[in-house]
């Protein structure tokens, strides 16, 4: 029998908020930690979320999980969120290969501001 390990594919993610009134950086801040502690299965105070598990290897990473953590975050006027490995082309989803393990690192999570 053979042990293979997988290929770590880092991952970026994109979140477009609509800029408000009463938007802090400290939101901005709580919801860049929200998004890693979803990407890895670590608890994360939410409301009405259920805590979804570790992305594992092999699996359709779906930017839908990352709503409720931005949420929870207090940003709640989200334009878009994007995601895909790092340096290819992002979007709403990205599958992986039975070879493949996805990492992030926060500084891959970026949150930007539109509008007035």
């Amino acid at each position: 029998m053979k042990f293979q390990r997988p290929e770590t594919v880092p991952f970026q993610i994109s979140v477009t908020i609509q800029r408000s009134a009463g938007l802090s950086s400290g939101a901005i801040s709580q919801a860049k930690q929200n998004i890693w502690n979803c990407f890895y299965g670590i608890p994360y105070q939410a409301e009405n979320c259920d805590m979804p598990t570790r992305l594992h290897i092999g699996e359709t990473v779906y930017a839908g999980r990352f709503y409720c953590p931005v949420i929870a975050a207090g940003l709640s006027q989200i334009v878009a969120i994007e995601l895909g490995p790092k340096g290819e082309s992002m979007g709403v989803l990205a599958e992986l290969t039975n070879a493949q393990a996805p990492s992030l690192d926060m500084d891959d999570i970026v949150i930007s501001l539109q509008g007035n």
